[in-house]
């Protein structure tokens, strides 16, 4: 009980809103792999293999990421400078958005195309 009593008191209440919500944009990120992979198998969208790795993984891997994302900002608050967190933030962030991009930039450039 200590421990868990601990772990609250260290860890500030901005931690929690990021890691929050950086467990909803992972968890987001694995409904969209679903989502938008037989998106592009129907429309027969040229894909590379990072989103091939997106579409078949995404849905194991994202959740995890974010598990992991989570864990490490509670870590790096109780035990290094508070600077840290706003670094794991950054680079999760730019994860999230790379794999979104990933994601919408094959259907954005197929819809940009058909409407002309």
């Amino acid at each position: 009980m200590k421990l868990k009593n601990r772990i609250f008191n260290q860890v500030r209440v901005m931690t929690w809103i990021i890691i929050l919500l950086n467990l909803v944009e992972f968890s987001w990120l694995s409904f969209a792999a679903v989502k938008f992979g037989p998106i592009y198998r129907d429309f027969g969208l040229d894909s590379s293999p990072e989103k091939e790795f997106i579409f078949n993984y995404g849905p194991l891997v994202f959740p995890f990421v974010g598990f992991i994302a989570a864990s490490t900002l509670i870590f790096s608050e109780m035990f290094y400078k508070r600077w840290m967190r706003w670094i794991l933030t950054i680079l999760f962030m730019l994860l999230f958005v790379h794999v979104l991009y990933e994601l919408l930039s094959g259907l954005i450039g197929q819809i940009s195309v058909s409407s002309r």
